[in-house]
């Protein structure tokens, strides 16, 4: 309950302060790798605090292709797929 109060409050933060929304696809797609943030950070060859940037939209606003084709080995997704769901509309 903690976790999930503690997600919405930072969504609702983000989006208060004019930020993108969290990115919640990323977060889910991690989940369900089970996978930490540290993990992928490390496979990612950044560091958790960055990566934990990048999930929360604070960074990689825009992703790179680098981000991207990394992100997409690591958490067994196609390319467009990343694509598409940064595209979509946010809430």
């Amino acid at each position: 309950m903690y976790i999930m109060l503690r997600t919405s409050l930072c969504v609702k933060f983000t989006q208060l302060k004019g930020g993108n929304p969290m990115r919640e696809w990323l977060k889910g797609q991690r989940l369900k790798q089970n996978l930490t943030q540290a993990q992928v950070a490390e496979k990612m060859g950044i560091s958790e605090s960055y990566y934990a940037f990048i999930e929360s939209g604070e960074r990689q606003k825009k992703m790179d292709i680098v981000v991207v084709s990394k992100l997409a080995d690591i958490l067994d997704m196609s390319i467009q797929e990343i694509a598409d769901l940064e595209s979509a509309p946010k809430e």
